[in-house]
């Protein structure tokens, strides 16, 4: 009667530390948390010369603390702004439709025609374009 007690003890011990490690092993394939999915649509602004809008037309609100956005010249990827989103907004997150607006000068050129934006997140560049001036 005492060893068919501590064999069901130890049948018992057994399943739980089995299932303890098949849990622990299935949560480390788990994949990371996936960066964030944007649409923008981006123009060079009518009534400012040398400012480009950029505005939000779907995918995930931008957590504002996690991304910054790199303007240069198309041709001359060393004449490069940087802008941390913070600085363009005073709200924690960037969503469905707001509009930013960036100055497109930089250090080298004062008005640009062509320029490259790129939208960088912490995981992931989530969106790169080409502005033209018409």
């Amino acid at each position: 009667m005492a060893s068919e007690m501590i064999g069901e003890v130890l049948k018992l011990a057994l399943v739980v530390t089995l299932a303890a490690v098949l849990s622990i092993s299935i949560y480390a394939l788990l994949p990371d948390e996936r960066p964030p999915y944007l649409e923008i649509e981006m123009s060079f602004n009518q009534s400012e010369v040398g400012i480009i809008d950029i505005t939000h037309v779907g995918g995930d609100p931008i957590r504002t603390n996690d991304v910054h956005i790199e303007i240069s010249n198309a041709s001359n990827m060393f004449d490069k702004k940087d802008y941390k989103l913070t600085e363009l907004t005073n709200q924690s997150f960037w969503k469905f439709p707001e509009t930013l607006f960036l100055n497109a000068s930089t250090d080298s050129s004062s008005d640009m025609n062509d320029v490259k934006v790129t939208v960088v997140h912490q995981r992931a560049i989530i969106s790169i374009g080409e502005v033209k001036k018409v």
